[in-house]
């Protein structure tokens, strides 16, 4: 059986950004963060601008240019 630990990428090279910031949005949270992804944020053009569980929520790809 192969290490799996060796499959699995570094937790600075898991990160994850989220479409939609409605009610499954705590759950790939949940599970993400589980996994050790890094969450970047939500992207939801209603709710730009908000913050959800810490995390910001943009317009659109184009507002994760500076990250």
């Amino acid at each position: 059986m192969k290490n799996m630990e060796n499959q699995i990428p570094a937790k600075r090279e898991r990160q994850l950004i989220i479409i939609g910031a409605g009610g499954h949005a705590s759950n790939i949270v949940n599970v993400a963060l589980s996994l050790n992804y890094s969450i970047l944020g939500f992207i939801h053009n209603q709710r730009a601008r908000e913050k959800l569980f810490e995390y910001p929520i943009f317009c659109d790809l184009n507002d994760i240019d500076n990250l």
